[in-house]
């Protein structure tokens, strides 16, 4: 028989809270990058290339992490301005499609597709629009590592993310 051939369209950016880095972390980074100097020098005079350039790789890596938390770390709280993400809900009958730019760990998908109304829900990730970069759950951020490190986002990101795109539904009911 005829199938539900409704198309509706949502989208609204919203504003998340932005990662800020404390005086510990900012340390840390800074003898990482320091420990990440002293084996460059190493590799260099091994001679070997693939070493020296892993080594030369890290300490850009650990560097620009640092110049980063450092210019986070000397905002005033008041200049902590959140974080803009579009977020996008297209219905076509049935189906509702999900999307926002960045990579949203695997958590915060699950979550806006069990909390959806349609029979059939997709997530996706990488599209286009306002923000991007990794979203990682509230919980990720206690294990560190690189996505954790590179995010933009504060701790409640995720969770306030998925308030605001399962509220979409109801606009393309």
């Amino acid at each position: 028989g005829p199938r539900d051939a409704t198309l509706r369209f949502a989208r609204k950016v919203i504003e998340l809270p932005r990662r800020r880095y404390g005086q510990e972390e900012i340390e840390a980074m800074a003898a990482r990058l320091a420990d990440a100097g002293r084996k460059l020098k190493a590799a260099e005079r091994s001679g070997d290339p693939w070493t020296m350039h892993q080594a030369e790789a890290r300490v850009r890596r650990f560097s620009d992490l640092l110049k980063k938390w450092k210019q986070s770390a000397g905002s005033s709280p008041g200049d902590a301005s959140p974080v803009r993400l579009e977020v996008q809900v297209l219905r076509i009958g049935a189906l509702a499609i999900v999307a926002m730019p960045g990579e949203m760990f695997a958590e915060i998908g699950v979550a806006i597709k069990k909390a959806s109304p349609f029979a059939f829900t997709m997530f996706a990730g990488y599209s286009s629009g306002t923000g991007g970069g990794y979203m990682p759950t509230e919980a990720e951020y206690a294990f560190g590592g690189y996505e954790i490190e590179r995010t933009p986002y504060g701790r409640r990101a995720a969770q306030e993310l998925i308030e605001q795109a399962t509220a979409l539904f109801d606009e393309v009911r």
